[in-house]
């Protein structure tokens, strides 16, 4: 009823359908092909290109291969799939998660409620969870990874550089194998040492054989620790107080923003 077919090979199935191009079939109400071996099967779905299934109720899939088998997905790009509801995959991407969001090369969305990955083989795989760069991993809620394998594996935690590591809860890891381990930890710089009691570390490890190591820690209960004698095993506990009097500089002005000890 009310469908139109034009091309080679094509057929519209669904009422007020339209099927155009070459072996393509518009199975559903209102449905739309174009190109050569596209389906929409579900209602309101369009499919265009070469190879593309429209699967999802009012779906988009567009390009080579691609599928959008989620309700108001929509896919573009060569080989991609967005599964989940009302998802976005471009490239070569895969957006199972609702809400979720894949574009780049071999990206997985599967996290829900916008979860997003971009760039070559990242994963979102948290609610809400951001993951750019290549090889990066953001697995859980509110999570963000930047850089090249990365890894967030808990709630709210980023990291960013190369091979550094969030592993707790809001924990901020970023550098060059910079590992925060403890909850609201933030640790810059490569290669430190670990400490559980740290709120705030900078590694000074050795990139040529990977050999870990603290210039500088601050412990929850304030203390901070310096290292000395180039090894973080000899380090010496800061115990400075600031004067309250103004700062000046070799001419007797005043330093606006600093004080002097």
């Amino acid at each position: 009823m009310g469908g139109h077919a034009e091309g080679f090979e094509t057929a519209s199935r669904g009422k007020w359908s339209h099927a155009e191009g070459m072996n393509s079939i518009a199975w559903a109400e209102s449905s739309h092909v174009e190109g050569n071996r596209t389906e929409a099967s579900n209602v309101a779905a369009h499919a265009e290109g070469a190879d593309t299934l429209a699967k999802g109720e009012a779906s988009h899939a567009e390009g080579k291969s691609t599928e959008a088998s989620g309700q108001y997905a929509h896919v573009e790009g060569a080989g991609a799939i967005s599964s989940g509801s009302a998802s976005h995959a471009e490239g070569s991407g895969n957006a199972s998660g609702s809400n979720a969001h894949a574009e780049g090369y071999k990206t997985v969305a599967s996290g829900g409620y916008g979860a997003h990955a971009e760039g070559n083989t990242t994963q979102a795989t948290g609610i809400a969870a951001h993951s750019e760069g290549r090889e990066t991993v953001a697995s859980a809620q509110g999570a963000h990874v930047e850089g090249y394998q990365t890894v967030a594996s808990d709630a709210y935690a980023h990291a960013g550089g190369s091979y550094s590591k969030a592993q707790k809860h809001s924990s901020f890891a970023h550098g060059y194998v910079a590992i925060a381990s403890a909850q609201d930890q933030a640790v810059v710089g490569r290669l430190n040492k670990t400490n559980d009691n740290a709120l705030f570390i900078v590694g000074n490890g050795n990139r040529s054989n990977w050999a870990k190591s603290t210039a500088f820690e601050v412990l929850a209960d304030g203390s901070a620790y310096l290292q000395t004698q180039g090894t973080s095993d000899n380090s010496v506990m800061i115990n400075a107080t600031f004067n309250k009097y103004q700062a000046k500089d070799e001419n007797g002005n005043p330093v606006h923003g600093l004080a002097s000890s």
